[in-house]
């Protein structure tokens, strides 16, 4: 059965004989299976920590092993049932190798293990059509209604709509609901650079120096790289502000 899975994912992500030994030259790779050995002997003794089933698939993803990365969360969920975070990576591996159909049938079912997620709310109302997202917000904010992701998601909605004082509001309570979450801050400056003053900007410079946020997708992955390990809030506030999208 997997290796049918692996044969199907393989023609989704080329059809071409040379790129069919590519991926295999990857698979094969000794840096790639040394990682799969640690993580495999991790997994062996630690069987519910999961970062590690997310470093995991992660390592397979990047050598473009998408069928191993696949079935290796599907036993993840299996593991870990109902978790934000596993259903999070399974939807978002569906997209990158273009099954959408998939990804959606998937974010469904993520959303029916865990209603009050606002991590997985966020997405399914980033996922829609820009017609269809306020009502999925909508949807949201009935589900979890005071999340803080929700709120922040839904405030970049009143900045497409240029709703701009609507947004600074939204803004705002999803920060005072969550100051650690950093990339929520980020998504507040960042409004802020287009739709505010230095001194908007500077009064949120001045909180996130207060909250020192330590968490947020975007926020750990930009504050976790040995070359900023010493930077200050603001600092990485900035670096963020530049990966977001």
């Amino acid at each position: 059965m997997l290796i049918q899975v692996e044969g199907r994912l393989s023609h989704t992500a080329s059809s071409t004989s040379t790129n069919s030994a590519s991926d295999s030259s990857a698979a094969s790779d000794p840096v790639i299976q040394a990682q799969r050995t640690h993580y495999m002997t991790g997994l062996k003794s630690c069987p519910r920590a999961v970062q590690l089933w997310l470093q995991a698939v992660e390592c397979e993803a990047s050598a473009e092993q998408w069928g191993r990365a696949r079935s290796l969360l599907e036993k993840a969920r299996v593991k870990v049932p109902k978790n934000e975070l596993l259903w999070l990576a399974t939807v978002r591996l569906e997209a990158k190798i273009g099954e959408e159909k998939l990804a959606n049938n998937r974010l469904a079912q993520a959303l029916q293990e865990c209603p009050h997620s606002g991590i997985l709310w966020s997405e399914s109302i980033n996922r829609e059509s820009r017609a269809r997202r306020k009502a999925r917000a909508i949807d949201a904010i009935k589900a979890c209604e005071n999340n803080p992701l929700v709120i922040a998601t839904t405030a970049r909605l009143f900045w497409a709509d240029r709703k701009i004082q609507k947004a600074r509001d939204w803004f705002h309570r999803s920060v005072t609901l969550e100051p650690d979450n950093g990339d929520s801050w980020a998504w507040f400056y960042k409004f802020e650079t287009q739709h505010g003053d230095e001194n908007s900007q500077a009064a949120v410079v001045e909180r996130v120096k207060a909250a020192e946020p330590r968490h947020g997708e975007t926020w750990q992955k930009v504050s976790k790289r040995t070359e900023n390990w010493n930077q200050e809030p603001q600092e990485i506030l900035m670096m963020v502000v530049k990966e977001i999208k």
